[in-house]
């Protein structure tokens, strides 16, 4: 505590993406006095924001999906939906077979397993 306020030990400075509209992470650790330059990781808009427009503030839950996950998201959606779309009724497990045959997983990849040490990398993340 200083001067009798408690510290905050984590901020999260945050901007909202002025194309999507999402609350982004703008990099920051401390308050910024000029303007910075954020790349939001949904849309992948590069802009400048001033100081008035970032904010103490939580990233919205999309925007902490897409950077665990690097950007396969939206790689693995469009390839889905045209599964989804052929006509057919398919399975979950069909539809992550023809994916990761689609973008080559192997088999050692297919069984990676997350931390947790219960699920497959690949399946949660076409999930």
């Amino acid at each position: 505590m200083a001067f009798g306020f408690p510290t905050i030990k984590r901020r999260l400075f945050a901007v909202t993406c002025k194309r999507c509209r999402r609350d982004v992470p703008s990099g920051r650790d401390e308050f910024p006095f000029q303007s910075v330059a954020v790349e939001c990781p949904l849309c992948g808009e590069l802009r400048r924001y001033l100081p008035s427009e970032v904010f103490l503030g939580r990233p919205d839950q999309l925007v902490l999906h897409q950077q665990r996950h690097g950007g396969r998201y939206q790689t693995l959606m469009l390839p889905l939906l045209k599964i989804a779309g052929g006509g057919k009724v398919h399975t979950k497990r069909d539809a992550v077979n023809e994916l990761a045959a689609q973008f080559g997983v192997s088999e050692a990849g297919r069984k990676e397993l997350l931390p947790s040490g219960k699920q497959e990398v690949f399946d949660t993340e076409v999930s």
